[in-house]
C-alpha cells in the first residue's frame, strides 16, 4: 500500500447521460456508473483508507463519488468550488460558447469567470492531504493550468473518471501525474 498522506486526487466524473449543451445537471449513464466502480477499485486497491471525499454538487460528480464513499464507509462533502464552469449563456448556446472558450486564455475572460477560477484555486490551497475530489473537465483544467503556470483555459483533456494526482508538500502543490486523456467532446 502506498502512503496517501500528502496526495490529492482530482477525478473527473463518469460519462453523463447528456452532453454539456443538452442538460444543466445530468446523471451518469450506465457506462458512467461502470467507470465510477472501476475508479473506486483503483483507490481501494491502492489505499486502506480512509480518504476524504469531496464532490461538486452536480449529480454526475456525486454519483461518481458515491461508490468510493461506500467502500470507505464515509460521507461525501459537497463543495461548490469544484462545480463545473459557469456559462454566461443559456443551455441552447452553451455548447458553442464552451468550444470557443476552450481555445482562449484566462487573461481574456470576464470577471465572473476569473472569480470562478479563483474560488477553485483558493479551495484547493485549503485542501487536506489525502483527499479525492470528484469534479469536472474545466475545473481540472483550471487547477492544472494554475499548477503549471499556464494561462490557457485548457491544458489537457481529462477522460471520464481519469485521476489526476497532485502532491502537497510544505503548502506547495506539484503535479505528480495527469489523468488519462480523451480526444472528444466534453459531456
Amino acid at each position: 500500500m502506498k502512503d496517501n498522506s500528502s496526495n490529492v486526487f482530482l477525478v473527473r466524473h463518469g460519462e453523463a447521460t447528456a452532453k454539456w449543451g443538452q442538460d444543466f445537471d445530468p446523471g451518469l449513464s450506465k457506462r458512467g456508473f461502470e467507470q465510477s466502480e472501476a475508479v473506486t477499485s483503483i483507490f481501494s486497491e491502492r489505499f486502506r483508507g480512509p480518504l476524504k471525499i469531496i464532490s461538486s454538487p452536480l449529480l454526475r460528480a456525486k454519483q461518481t463519488a458515491a461508490p468510493l464513499a461506500k467502500c470507505f464507509n464515509t460521507n461525501v462533502e459537497i463543495d461548490h468550488a469544484y462545480q463545473e464552469i459557469i456559462s454566461p449563456h443559456g443551455l441552447a448556446a452553451r455548447q458553442a460558447w464552451l468550444k470557443r472558450f476552450m481555445g482562449e486564455t484566462w487573461e481574456s475572460q470576464p470577471q465572473e469567470l476569473i472569480e470562478w477560477r479563483m474560488i477553485a484555486i483558493k479551495s484547493l490551497r485549503n485542501i487536506t492531504p489525502g483527499t479525492v475530489i470528484y469534479t469536472h473537465f474545466m475545473v481540472i483544467n483550471t487547477l492544472v493550468g494554475w499548477l503549471v503556470d499556464s494561462q490557457a483555459t485548457v491544458t489537457f483533456r481529462p477522460d471520464n473518471c481519469s485521476v489526476t494526482e497532485l502532491k502537497l508538500d510544505k503548502d506547495q502543490f506539484t503535479l505528480v501525474k495527469l489523468g488519462g486523456e480523451l480526444p472528444s467532446v466534453v459531456n
